[in-house]
């Protein structure tokens, strides 16, 4: 592996290294069972790094699918808006947005 820190690594081949970051609305979405790490790189030297950001959008509700939701994994998040999320604030907790508070 390189010198690059956090994230999901999978290799595209056997020489090099591609992370993946979920945004909030895929750990909303998978109720809490896909993590989204903190987003941090760190270098060493004057090594290039390459970044691209991808991003989807959602048109309507996002709803935890009822196969994610069991005893183990009580419903964490109501159903949301994908673009009043997006109003809301980039970097908000996911939860303070659309969580369940457990009593």
């Amino acid at each position: 592996r390189d010198n690059l820190t956090a994230g999901n690594p999978f290799p595209p081949n056997r020489h090099e290294w591609l992370r993946f970051y979920c945004s909030h609305k895929l750990v909303a979405w998978s109720n809490d069972r896909i993590k989204s790490p903190n987003h941090k790189v760190l270098m060493n030297g004057n090594e290039k790094r390459y970044s691209l950001g991808l991003f989807a959008f959602y048109k309507g509700l996002l709803q935890v699918p009822e196969e994610l939701i069991d005893e183990e994994h009580p419903l964490q998040y109501k159903p949301f808006d994908h673009l009043a999320l997006l109003n809301f604030g980039y970097s908000v907790n996911i939860k303070d947005f659309c969580g369940i508070v457990q009593l």
